[in-house]
């Protein structure tokens, strides 16, 4: 249809946009870095779930160990073989298959029943646990999750919120504001990363642009991967063939001493900087690297010393 008639007024489809779920989902998406792909992940729920799931669980193992030991009380030699044999276990199962069918009424035989009653035990922990186990891995990747950075929350939630009004309406509204969000798409957070995107980012101004979209601080992460490779490569250059040269050319003990001090030091200062090194790395890093200058330092060979 290429126009639609509500009430007395008729709109054209071609200037028709999608509100609500459909507006917020569209906004999501265009974004080229999905950045807004943000949600909460529910962990009050997700614990209460596998605190169900594991008292299923102990339950069914209760009953498993309780069919166990009634095994080894029978009096018959047959129940004690079907706990140690899983072919006596699947003919006597079998074996009562047939008697059942042949006649219900005169189904007399203990043993065949157990069995029968164990095997749908088993094939019942079968699914159960493969459940439980697929229940903590998904919560084991989800509590691994990263929560959204201070810029990337502050650019959703003006994308949420336009013209004072927010995108979706009912007890959503307020999604943003939990303690419980996760960012399904999490760039580096180095500090010179961060410094980047904020440096980058183009600025619009308040309020929907005119094709509907509402106006944020953009930037295109591609670019900022770019540059920061390019500085990446500048700064090893500068630490690895600086401190050649500059103890090269040095001629006194304290000349070099406080060239391996400011060296070390810049060092250290440029891994924190560019990269999410951990403090431990950043010491083993910097240690290692000032043990290379001492290192060279000590062949008064290439150094020229006397």
């Amino acid at each position: 249809m290429d126009e639609l008639e509500l009430g007395q007024r008729t709109y054209s489809s071609a200037n028709l946009k999608p509100a609500g779920y459909a507006q917020w989902a569209s906004w999501i998406a265009s974004d080229p870095d999905n950045e807004p792909f943000v949600f909460r992940k529910f962990d009050e729920l997700g614990a209460l779930n596998l605190l169900y799931f594991q008292s299923e669980m102990i339950q069914l193992e209760i009953q498993i160990k309780e069919l166990g030991l009634e095994d080894v009380q029978q009096p018959n030699i047959d129940s004690i073989t079907a706990a140690r044999q899983w072919e006596a276990l699947l003919e006597q199962c079998a074996t009562s298959e047939l008697a059942e069918n042949a006649n219900p009424a005169t189904v007399a035989s203990n043993t065949r029943t157990r069995a029968k009653a164990k095997m749908q035990l088993i094939i019942h922990l079968r699914d159960k646990i493969r459940q439980y186990h697929e229940a903590l891995l998904l919560q084991s990747i989800i509590a691994n999750l990263q929560p959204p950075s201070g810029r990337v929350l502050r650019a959703t939630k003006q994308m949420f919120s336009q013209e004072g009004y927010t995108v979706i309406d009912g007890k959503a509204r307020d999604y943003l504001d939990a303690d419980d969000l996760v960012a399904l798409k999490s760039p580096a957070m180095d500090h010179l990363s961060n410094y980047l995107r904020k440096a980058r980012a183009t600025k619009d101004k308040p309020g929907l642009a005119q094709d509907g979209r509402p106006r944020i601080k953009r930037f295109e992460e591609r670019k900022i991967t770019q540059l920061l490779g390019f500085i990446t490569i500048l700064v090893a250059i500068v630490f690895l063939i600086g401190p050649i040269l500059a103890l090269y050319l040095a001629q006194s003990a304290p000349a070099r001493l406080a060239l391996v001090v400011v060296f070390t030091a810049g060092f250290a200062a440029s891994v924190w900087l560019i990269t999410n090194a951990r403090r431990a790395e950043i010491f083993f890093g910097t240690a290692t690297y000032a043990a290379v200058l001492v290192v060279f330092i000590s062949n008064g060979d290439l150094t020229g010393a006397r």
